[in-house]
């Protein structure tokens, strides 16, 4: 492509943008300012046009390279004729108001952010405590595609393992915004990212930080452990081995409490009967309830014969064998009926399914899963889990 195009395309773009921004500060401040709505869209659209261009050269690692590279001139628009810094300033300010052209930034973005080198230049122009935020924020984005790029652009920036990144770019506010999504409302691509990204960060932490760090005292918590632990419900090996790795380095303490508190739930045809086995707990539950059973006592007074119908007659015997009937016809038809039908689903513990990778009873899914890999690293975990 000519750079000279590319340079134009980003000047007309950062041009309009500020443009877009004037319009939006002059409505906020007063909405019956005067702003022409047609000229809005007009300019909403060209910028949209410039975008999607951009987007279409940022498709491979050697032109994500050529396009980060490029030195801006500070002489026009104080070198917003940068890509990175662009992008970066539309998916801030642009996230609720033009949806499509927050979506074609996050796509360049995601682009330049999949190669480590390009990732690192990138960090390099962008104001990350801004950034991270919006990240966050577009987690639960109207678009879904969108979503989905900026919950795997937050997993890449957790993916570099750097402490300092980390506190920069998710300050203890958008960690908390994180932790606290209603996992029932966001996309199920966008919890595995964040999912993800946890994983990553929890281990930065776990390594680096101190104990009197913000980010360790939020995210070395039983609760965010059960977030990352959700990628032990998959059986793709890159998933669970990055739930490994966090849990690996967790600290003694909290090692021992997510070996009690944090559970795994699947499928009830997933989990092998060795999985369902009664651990330790489970037996003194029981216990515990047997004993409450043998100290019980029952008086005449505690029962109330008056619930006692002693004038029940063969009709009303019938009539509730066939409303009996009736339910159980009605149970078979919506069995019938896939659209009806729910998976049960059972709760195990973590070492139970730790354990299940260890003895490879997890069949593993997708290309270049290595399941004695996973067994390994699920076998170092398990024996942490153990001495606890």
């Amino acid at each position: 492509a000519d750079l000279t195009y590319i340079r134009n395309a980003l000047l007309c773009t950062a041009k309009i943008d500020t443009m877009l921004r004037d319009a939006m500060k002059r409505r906020i401040r007063d909405p019956k300012a005067d702003v022409d709505r047609k000229e809005v869209i007009i300019h909403a659209q060209l910028r949209k046009a410039n975008l999607y261009a951009l987007s279409q050269l940022a498709t491979s690692k050697a032109r994500c390279g050529q396009l980060v590279s490029r030195e801006g001139n500070e002489d026009l628009f104080d070198g917003k004729d940068k890509l990175v810094p662009l992008c970066g300033h539309i998916v801030a300010s642009m996230g609720t108001f033009d949806l499509e052209a927050t979506n074609l930034a996050c796509n360049i973005l995601r682009n330049v952010f999949i190669s480590d080198e390009t990732r690192q230049l990138a960090l390099d122009q962008l104001k990350l405590s801004q950034f991270g935020s919006s990240m966050i924020d577009l987690c639960t984005n109207r678009n879904q595609n969108t979503c989905g790029i900026a919950a795997g652009i937050v997993r890449f920036l957790c993916s570099m393992r750097s402490l300092d990144l980390l506190q920069e770019a998710f300050p203890e506010a958008s960690m908390t915004k994180a932790l606290n999504f209603d996992l029932t409302k966001i996309y199920p691509t966008v919890r595995v990212e964040l999912a993800r990204a946890l994983s990553y960060a929890v281990s930065t932490i776990a390594q680096n930080a101190k104990p009197s760090d913000k980010l360790y005292k939020l995210l070395l918590t039983p609760e965010t452990i059960s977030l990352v632990s959700f990628l032990l419900q998959s059986n793709h090996g890159v998933l669970v081995l990055e739930a490994l790795d966090a849990i690996k380095h967790l600290p003694d303490t909290l090692l021992k409490s997510c070996k009690a508190e944090v559970k795994i739930y699947l499928p009830k045809d997933e989990v092998d009967e060795e999985d369902l086995e009664l651990t330790e707990e489970d037996l003194a539950e029981i216990d515990k309830a047997l004993e409450q059973l043998d100290n019980l006592n029952i008086n005449e007074d505690d029962i109330d014969l008056s619930k006692l119908d002693p004038n029940r007659t063969k009709g009303t015997l019938v009539e509730e064998e066939n409303r009996k009937q009736a339910e159980e016809q009605e149970k078979e038809k919506n069995n019938q009926n896939p659209l009806n039908q729910e998976e049960e689903v059972v709760a195990i513990s973590l070492g139970q399914r730790i354990g299940a990778f260890a003895n490879q009873r997890v069949k593993l899914e997708g290309t270049g899963n290595d399941a004695g890999a996973v067994a390994v690293v699920a076998e170092e975990v398990l024996q942490l889990l153990e001495n606890k």
